[in-house]
């Protein structure tokens, strides 16, 4: 992954430094989220929230809108935070440690599209109780730790 330094050089991700992560739950009228087939090469066939990586120089809620503009073309605003949880059992696999971030984010209605064909075969809205699976281990915290009412997940 690149990221931009202070000085506006591209550079690689520092070795032994976490990834912030962002998921967002959107939650239409009837409570249903909204969540993504994964086409990707990382947790490919896995359903997933609209999210990315932090990049330098965005809060989390900027990032939250700018991704979940990216791959689903809507428009969200009124972010939350709801869940915050360490990834750590992807250290000894792919050398990765994350920080996943889970923000809810305000619907206020629009079509969601497949802006990202190439990551996301489609989304669909899903009852909290009625989840596909698989489901994308970051975004199986958010929920976790927004249905228990509790915001970190060590």
């Amino acid at each position: 992954m690149s990221h931009i330094k202070p000085n506006n050089k591209i550079d690689k991700q520092p070795e032994n430094r976490p990834f912030v992560g962002i998921g967002v739950m959107i939650q239409n009228k009837n409570g249903e989220v909204l969540i993504g087939l994964r086409k990707s090469k990382h947790a490919k066939g896995a359903w997933s929230f609209p999210g990315g990586h932090l990049e330098f120089g965005e809060t989390i809620f900027e990032t939250a809108a700018r991704e979940t503009r990216e791959e689903t073309g809507l428009m969200i605003n009124g972010f939350e935070l709801i869940s915050v949880a360490d990834q750590r059992r992807y250290i000894k696999t792919e050398g990765k440690h994350y920080l996943n971030i889970g923000v809810k984010g305000k619907y206020t209605g629009g079509k969601v599209k497949k802006m990202e064909p190439d990551k996301c075969a489609e989304w669909r809205w899903f009852a909290l109780d009625k989840l596909p699976r698989p489901l994308h281990e970051g975004t199986e915290l958010i929920i976790k730790n927004f249905l228990a009412g509790k915001i970190y997940n060590g």
